[in-house]
């Protein structure tokens, strides 16, 4: 038990320490972060397809083609997420909907804590900083 609380406390502080910083997810950094290009926007019983725009331990932006029903401000909701080391859910509320220059729907998620994700991002951070080091020397 006592490692369980041992970690539990350092996904806690991560969480604490990457929170607002949003990643966008352009292909390099899906690649860095093992991402399969593939989430679900899930409402009630309507799953729809997304792209993932970007990603913080506390959000997310996603592009959707059209509202499924029930898509409003404040609306509660799932997300499936897609990555090489962890399939994994995250529920949260619907922040923000805005058009991008497209005519696309870009859905701003205020999300619950998700401790895979947490792993997802210190990871990402961890392979950006070695990337870094290695274009230096």
């Amino acid at each position: 038990i006592g490692d369980y609380i041992t970690a539990f406390e350092g996904l806690k502080g991560q969480y604490e320490n990457f929170s607002g910083k949003a990643i966008a997810v352009d292909e390099p950094a899906a690649r860095l972060m093992r991402f399969n290009n593939y989430v679900e926007l899930i409402l009630g019983t309507t799953k729809v397809r997304a792209t993932l725009v970007s990603l913080a331990v506390n959000s997310l932006a996603l592009r959707i083609a059209s509202a499924p029903p029930g898509l409003i401000e404040d609306a509660s909701c799932s997300i499936r997420l897609y990555f090489q080391v962890y399939q994994f859910s995250a529920t949260g509320k619907v922040a923000r909907l805005e058009r991008d220059g497209s005519g696309h729907i870009i859905v701003s998620i205020a999300i619950e804590f998700p401790p895979e994700l947490i792993e997802i991002v210190d990871d990402f951070f961890f392979r950006q900083s070695i990337q870094g080091k290695t274009a230096r020397a």
